[in-house]
């Protein structure tokens, strides 16, 4: 999870002042050094809220989907 949390921080820093969509696509390797392929789509409007879904596992029967919703603080960005 610390790693979709680091992925997830190195992107918000391309975002812009309108609605952007995005999709981002790659494995994360677990303690085991399985890896785990990984999905995430969202869109951040205007005001810096971010809404979309992050799927896991998405080839086999294991497919884990979650809904993210979320808020970028632009002025951090800076």
């Amino acid at each position: 999870m610390r790693c979709l949390l680091i992925l997830f921080t190195c992107f918000c820093g391309l975002l812009h002042s309108q609605t952007k969509d995005y999709r981002l696509v790659g494995t994360l390797r677990a303690e085991a050094s399985d890896l785990i392929p990984l999905e995430l789509k969202f869109e951040v409007d205007q005001e810096g809220r971010l809404e979309g879904t992050s799927v896991t596992n998405f080839f086999s029967q294991d497919r884990t989907k979650s809904r993210i919703i979320g808020q970028v603080d632009f002025e951090k960005e800076r």
